[in-house]
């Protein structure tokens, strides 16, 4: 069955991406962030009220994690389904209500929706990156007769030269 299908994502060579995208940012405006704050989305686990945080008792004792259910259900026949959240890293030295505020107002930011989301606004639009990125990579290559796999060289020429724009909201 459909429900039953695994789904994996997987981010490689995040250490060279964050290089690169921090040199863009320093390069734009001649400094380098005074923070950064990743996100990335996981998988929801169990149904709870909206507005809940639960950072005790059900959460992994050895990291800092929480549950946040950030949104009402739509109408009294759907359910909300909170999100776990695993601070990997925190060199900001936020509290974990701090985390968890933080988490909270951003699940109320995203642009393409007038409610709460399930989870952060920048999943979301990292996810809208990623498919447009995906369309553009198979727009710009015939994938069924590669003999092999485009460099990375290949890929970003093709990329910039590719007629179609990248555009969110």
């Amino acid at each position: 069955p459909e429900k039953d299908k695994l789904s994996v994502e997987y981010i490689t060579c995040m250490k060279d991406i964050m290089i690169d995208l921090l040199k863009e940012f320093g390069n734009a405006n001649t400094c380098l962030p005074r923070r950064i704050i990743y996100y990335r989305d996981g998988v929801s686990e169990e149904n709870m009220e909206p507005g809940t945080v639960i950072d005790t008792g059900v959460v992994a004792p050895n990291y800092m994690n929480f549950y946040l259910n950030s949104q009402q259900a739509i109408n009294r026949n759907s359910v909300t389904v909170p999100c776990h959240y695993y601070v990997l890293y925190d060199d900001n030295k936020l509290t974990m209500d701090m985390w968890q505020m933080l988490s909270f107002y951003l699940c109320h930011s995203y642009a393409r929706c007038s409610r709460s989301v399930s989870y952060p606004a920048p999943v979301y639009y990292a996810h809208l990156a990623c498919a447009s990125a995906r369309a553009r990579m198979c727009a710009a290559f015939d994938w069924h007769t590669l003999e092999e796999r485009p460099t990375t060289d290949e890929i970003e020429r093709k990329s910039v030269t590719n007629p179609f724009k990248m555009f969110y909201i």
